[in-house]
C-alpha cells in the first residue's frame, strides 16, 4: 500500500515539476543521437557516405544578451524595482556569464560528446565500408565547427582501422559552408529593410511582455517594446541552457504558452531568413554545396572515386536549413499553398526548427549496392531515415531537378 501512495504522490507531482516540451528550445536543442542504427535491407552492401553537419552543443554565441539582460536587471536591482522573479532570474543571468567566461561560441563537454555518437553511428551504418579506404573532411574557420570536425574524425578513426582521414578548414570554404555570410545576394536579403519590418511587426504581435514586467515591481515603468525585448532575450537565455547542462526550469518565469510564443517567433524568423519560403534567395545561396555533394556522390557511385569511403561537410544550422529546403527533404522544408504570407504560429504548426537543425544536427546520404550491382542511395537526417533506399540514378535526377527548379 505504501508503495502505491508513494507512486500516487510522485505522479502529482510530476505536473508541478514538469518542463515546456522539448522542441520549443528550438535549434538550441541539443540533438538525441539514436542509439541504434538503421540498418539497410538484406542484400544491400553500404560503400560511401556522404555527411554534412552542424556543430555540436554549445555555449552562447557571445556575451550580448546575456550582458544586456544582467545590466537591465541590475539597474533595476539598484531602483529597488526587483520583484523575486527579477532577483532569480539576475542571479542565473550571473551564473551563465560565469560559466561562459573564456568560453562563448566553444562546444560545450555535450558537444563534443555528441559528434563522437555521430561517429559510432555513422560506423555502425556503414560497417565494413569503412574499415579502410580514404575519407576527406572541411569545415567553416569558426572554432566550434572546428573541433567538431576532429571530434568527429578522431572518434572516427578509433573505432575504425586503416582509414585514411585528410581534414581541412579555413575562409576558403565560406563559400561553399557560409555561403549565407559571403553570397552578396544572400546578405543583402538577410539586411533588408523589408525583412527587418516583417520581423519587428511578428515580434509585436508573437512575443508577450507579462514575462518580463512579472520581473520588476509596478513603479518600474518601461514600454511594452521594452518588455518584449527583455522577454525575448530571457528566452534565448533560457533555450541555451540544456546545451551547456545547467538545468533550471523556465516554468519559473514563463507559462508554458508564453515560452511557447517566444519559440514561435524564433522558429518564425528561421524559416523567413533560412528556407526559401519567403525567398527563394537561400535557396539560390545553397546550390554550390548541393553540386558539391552530388558530384561526390556521382564519383563515388560510379567507382571514379573507389578509394574515398567518405567525404564530410562541417557547418553551421544556417547552412543545413536552406541545404535541407533546397533538396526537399520531408519534413525539413515547408511552403505555405496560399499566396498570402503566414505568420508565426501557422509556420510552427507546419514546420519546427528544433526537427531541422537541433545542434549537432547532420544530414547523410549514404550509397549502397545491392546483389546486381546496382547503386542506392537513402537519405538520413538527424538519425532517421527521410528518403528510404532510392536507386541512385532516380534520387540524384530528383536532387538536380530541385537545384534547377530553385
Amino acid at each position: 500500500m505504501k508503495k502505491y501512495l508513494l507512486l500516487i504522490l510522485l505522479l502529482w507531482l510530476l505536473p508541478a515539476r514538469g518542463n515546456v516540451p522539448e522542441y520549443t528550445y528550438g535549434s538550441m536543442l541539443p540533438l538525441h543521437v539514436p542509439e541504434e542504427a538503421p540498418a539497410w535491407p538484406e542484400g544491400y552492401e553500404p560503400f560511401y557516405v556522404n555527411h554534412t553537419g552542424r556543430h555540436g552543443a554549445r555555449f552562447m554565441s557571445s556575451d550580448k544578451k546575456a550582458r544586456n539582460l544582467y545590466e537591465c536587471l541590475s539597474k533595476a536591482k539598484d531602483a529597488g524595482a526587483l520583484s523575486s522573479k527579477g532577483r532569480a532570474l539576475l542571479k542565473l543571468t550571473e551564473n551563465v556569464l560565469l560559466a561562459s567566461q573564456g568560453k562563448w561560441g566553444t562546444l560545450t563537454p555535450l558537444g563534443e560528446s555528441q559528434e563522437r555518437q555521430i561517429a559510432s553511428f555513422t560506423l555502425s551504418c556503414m560497417g565494413e565500408s569503412l574499415k579502410k579506404g580514404k575519407a576527406t573532411a572541411c569545415a567553416t574557420y569558426v572554432p566550434r565547427v572546428v573541433m567538431s570536425m576532429y571530434e568527429f574524425c578522431y572518434s572516427l578513426s578509433i573505432l575504425t582501422s586503416r582509414l585514411e582521414m585528410t581534414t581541412a578548414e579555413g575562409r576558403e570554404f565560406s563559400p561553399l559552408l557560409r555561403f549565407f555570410a559571403v553570397n552578396n545576394s544572400y546578405v543583402d536579403f538577410l539586411q533588408s529593410p523589408a525583412l527587418d519590418d516583417l520581423v519587428a511587426r511578428s515580434k509585436a504581435q508573437t512575443v508577450p511582455a507579462t514575462p518580463a514586467r512579472a520581473l520588476f515591481t509596478e513603479k518600474y515603468i518601461l514600454s511594452d517594446k521594452e518588455l518584449r525585448d527583455i522577454t525575448y532575450d530571457a528566452y534565448e537565455i533560457l533555450q541555451s541552457l540544456p546545451a551547456m547542462e545547467m538545468n533550471e526550469n523556465p516554468l519559473k518565469w514563463f507559462t508554458t504558452e508564453e515560452f511557447t510564443a517566444c519559440w514561435q517567433q524564433s522558429n518564425y524568423e528561421h524559416w523567413l531568413e533560412r528556407t526559401g519560403g519567403y525567398s527563394p534567395v537561400p535557396l539560390k545561396s545553397a546550390r554550390i554545396l548541393l553540386d558539391k555533394i552530388v558530384n561526390e556522390l556521382d564519383a563515388a557511385a560510379s567507382g571514379r572515386d573507389a578509394e574515398i569511403k567518405a567525404s564530410m561537410h562541417f557547418g553551421h544550422a544556417e547552412t543545413l536549413m536552406p541545404l535541407l529546403a533546397l533538396m526537399r527533404v520531408p519534413d525539413m522544408c515547408w511552403t505555405s499553398p496560399s499566396s498570402s504570407l503566414p505568420g508565426a504560429s501557422t509556420v510552427a504548426s507546419h514546420w519546427r526548427d528544433s526537427n531541422v537543425v537541433p545542434l549537432g544536427a547532420f544530414m547523410q546520404v549514404q550509397l549502397a549496392r545491392d546483389a546486381s550491382g546496382n547503386v542506392y542511395g537513402r537519405i538520413i537526417v538527424n538519425g532517421h531515415i527521410t528518403t528510404p533506399p532510392t536507386l541512385w540514378s532516380t534520387l540524384r535526377e530528383r536532387l538536380n531537378l530541385n537545384r534547377i527548379n530553385n
